[in-house]
Parts: structure tokens; C-alpha cells; sequence
């Protein structure tokens, strides 16, 4: 499912679906054969994205803007250079987007923006309603009219939830040498920096601590700088983002992240703590229970090695 969005104010409601994750894509057009992209063709801190997840009986909300999930989704992708291909500004909140195709004469660029992701189930009286809201100087550089961007909801037929996730954007500002953030429950930690041309001496995250009830671990600046060249295989070291951990399905409980930022190296705008919020809701487990039952015995009766009338599958229908 592809819907166009309006610029300016626009939202976009779903309710009875079970989809695997959605995001947004944003397409850049040139304006004639004779311009070239530039950094600054897409605004990113120009759009800013709210999510209102209702499911069994609970809302949850989240808002950003475009930048820090632009990054993250770089650093979860298969594609080595994914970071670098974006194209970021000096500033790392414009960037050019992901070279894609020249058509008659125009190129076309495109950015990943990913929302949700990991997969959710809808029933009858939930609902995810996504609001985006750009302000001038969205699209700018060389872009025409016909540049434009979507929200992409992935339908599956067999996806299953078992915990509620929602992504959190903590902004790291100049104002805050040690800033903390605690979570009752979460799944994954990423540090974020967008700014281009990074090197040792202007990484802003100096340490991270991080307590929990099972995982108690800590990263001074050495050790940070080696898991961006060792975990970034080309992606992340080359703008210091970093994942911290990541152990969805599961979660770690009671979690406390302390950080130590050299205020000097923070670019505002630009650098991030990422945490994936696990909500838990004894409804959606209890169904995610049920749900897996039924996949897992229709598999086995599609492979005969069960037969129907014999199993209280039939009992769930």
C-alpha cells in the first residue's frame, strides 16, 4: 500500500491490519537535465512525523522529525555505504537522498524514512494514524513540483506481535554535558550522528553507560570508536553512529542510559539517542499466543504432518 501525502498538514488512518512495517519515501525530482543533486534538496528537519498507536484498550504516542530515522534505517540496512549514499549537509539535516534513476533528463532521488517496523496486528478497534507535517523549505535546491513523498504500509498475511514497540528520538543538545534517559522496558539502543566528515576528534559521544536488570555494560570514546569501524562495515564509522544493543524480540527491563557528550562536537539537529520503547499489553501477548498456534499448525497440516480433524486448531476458528 503507497499513499501520496500533501505537503503541509496531512494524515494517513489505518485500523483491521496486520502490515510488517511502514515508512516513508520521499522522491526527489531535478529540475531539468542541466541541474544536479545537492545536499541540500531535501530538508529533513522539515518534517516532523507523529504516531498514535491505539491497541487493546491503550494509546501510545511518538514524534520526530525525519532526520534520526533516516540514519537508523541506513545503519540497519544490508547495503555497506547506505550512511554515505544519503548524501548529507554539513549540517547533517539536508541531504541529497539516494541516487536512483535519471528520468528524461530529471534525476530521481530518493530517502528511507522508517516509522514502524518489526510488525503489528490490527483488530477490529485498534488503529496507527500517522500526521506529517512539512514547513517551507521541504523540498528545496533544484527540486520541481513533481517531487513528492509517500507513506508505504508492507501488508503480511502471517505476521504476529507480541509486544507494542514504539521509536523514541531522544535529541542530544549543546546545553547538556550529562544527559540521562530511563526506560521501564526497551529493545534496541542506537547512538545517531548525521554530520558527514567524521573523525575521532570531533565525535560528540564521549561515553554511554548502560544499566538494566540483566545487562550492565559501559563504553568510553576508545571503545566507541572501534565499534564503528569494527560493527560499521563502511556504514557507520564514517559519522560515528553506534548500536549499543539490540535483543527484540526480547527486552531488558528498568533500563538507565547515562551518557558523558562533548558539547563542543554536538550538532543540533543531528545527533541522537534512538530507543526502541517496548510496551507491554496483556491482550496483544495473549493473542500473539493464540495467533502463532494457528500459523504453526497450518504449516504442519500444509506438510501433513498433523492431520486437521485432529488438532484444537479447529477449536480457535
Amino acid at each position: 500500500m503507497k499513499i501520496q501525502l500533501r505537503q503541509g498538514t496531512d494524515s494517513f488512518k489505518l485500523t483491521a491490519q496486520s502490515f510488517k512495517r511502514a515508512y516513508l519515501l520521499i522522491q526527489s525530482v531535478g529540475n531539468g537535465g542541466t541541474s544536479t543533486p545537492s545536499t541540500t534538496d531535501i530538508n529533513l528537519n522539515n518534517l516532523n512525523v507523529t504516531i498514535e498507536l491505539h491497541q487493546s484498550g491503550e494509546t501510545y504516542l511518538t514524534s520526530f522529525n525525519a532526520v534520526a530515522p533516516t540514519v537508523l534505517g541506513a545503519l540497519k540496512s544490508k547495503n555497506p555505504n547506505s550512511v554515505s549514499a544519503i548524501g548529507f549537509d554539513t549540517n547533517g539535516t539536508a541531504c541529497r537522498g539516494n541516487i536512483v534513476s535519471t528520468v528524461t533528463g530529471n534525476f530521481v532521488n530518493e530517502v528511507y524514512v522508517p516509522l514502524l517496523w518489526d510488525g503489528y496486528v490490527l483488530g477490529e478497534q485498534d488503529y496507527v494514524k500517522f500526521t506529517t507535517t512539512t514547513i517551507q523549505g521541504f523540498f528545496g535546491g533544484a527540486n520541481t513540483s513533481n517531487s513528492s513523498f509517500y507513506i508505504v504500509v508492507e501488508e503480511g498475511a502471517e505476521v504476529n506481535q507480541l509486544d507494542i514497540n514504539i521509536p523514541i528520538y531522544y535529541p542530544i543538545t549543546i546545553d547538556k554535558t550529562n544527559p540521562q534517559f530511563n526506560e521501564e522496558l526497551a529493545s534496541e539502543l542506537y547512538l545517531i550522528n548525521s554530520v558527514p566528515n567524521y573523525t575521532f576528534e570531533t565525535q560528540p559521544f564521549r561515553s554511554i553507560e548502560l544499566r538494566s536488570n540483566h545487562l550492565n555494560d559501559a563504553y568510553d570514546l576508545y571503545t566507541l570508536e572501534t565499534l564503528s569501524n569494527v560493527y560499521g562495515y563502511g556504514r557507520a564509522k564514517d559519522y560515528g553512529s553506534n548500536l549499543i544493543f539490540n535483543v527484540e524480540p526480547s527486552r531488558l527491563s528498568h533500563v538507565l542510559v547515562n551518557m558523558d557528550v562533548n558539547t563542543a562536537n554536538v550538532t543540533n539537529g543531528a545527533n541522537w539517542l534512538f530507543i526502541s520503547r517496548v510496551c507491554s499489553n496483556e491482550m496483544v501477548a495473549h493473542n500473539a499466543i493464540i495467533r502463532q498456534e494457528k500459523f504453526n499448525t497450518r504449516k504442519a497440516i500444509q506438510a501433513g504432518l498433523i492431520k486437521e480433524r485432529t488438532h484444537r486448531y479447529k477449536n480457535h476458528k
